[in-house]
């Protein structure tokens, strides 16, 4: 899937590029900066809506995932979530690998922020690791998911610097 940036027609540049949706011009975000923020209607903007199909695949994408959440145990619930079958005191580990764009996807639709202002505002290396607890008070129906560390490499330190960002 590709997005076509009309940097031309706003007067960012001297040509419009396309380029993977996770690739937008920082001058492009800038300038429609108020509607790519909107987790509820970032993909009314231009230049996601003239994506074809980019837009429902990111749907089909997070249905997705949330399928894959509540297979183990974590079951959206309004604007949070909650766990289903999982005992205080449990710990569980759920392993994804993906690549950035699709990561910070999954990251964005977990902290209900739009994907173009995660896209925009994160970034990680290949083989960097993301993690997310989830935390829920005994009792309570609402978990609370904190998102610890973003494209974390200290595991790759014994290989030198040029591993690291």
């Amino acid at each position: 899937y590709r997005i076509h940036q009309p940097l031309r027609a706003a007067g960012l540049a001297m040509e419009d590029r396309d380029s993977a949706p996770w690739k937008l011009s920082p001058a492009l975000f800038s300038a429609y900066v108020d509607q790519l923020s909107d987790v509820n209607h970032w993909q009314e903007c231009p230049i996601y809506r003239e994506a074809g199909e980019l837009v429902a695949h990111i749907e089909r994408v997070r249905k997705g995932f949330d399928a894959l959440l509540a297979e183990n145990g974590i079951l959206c619930a309004g604007d949070g979530y909650r766990l289903c079958g999982v005992e205080p005191g449990t710990q569980r580990t759920l392993a994804i690998f993906c690549h950035m764009g699709l990561g910070l996807l999954l990251l964005s639709q977990l902290a209900r922020m739009s994907p173009p202002l995660a896209w925009q505002r994160f970034c990680f290396q290949p083989s960097s690791v993301s993690t997310v607890l989830w935390e829920q008070d005994e009792g309570a129906e609402s978990a609370a998911c904190h998102i610890v560390s973003i494209g974390d490499t200290t595991h790759l330190s014994e290989l030198g610097p040029n591993y690291r960002f």
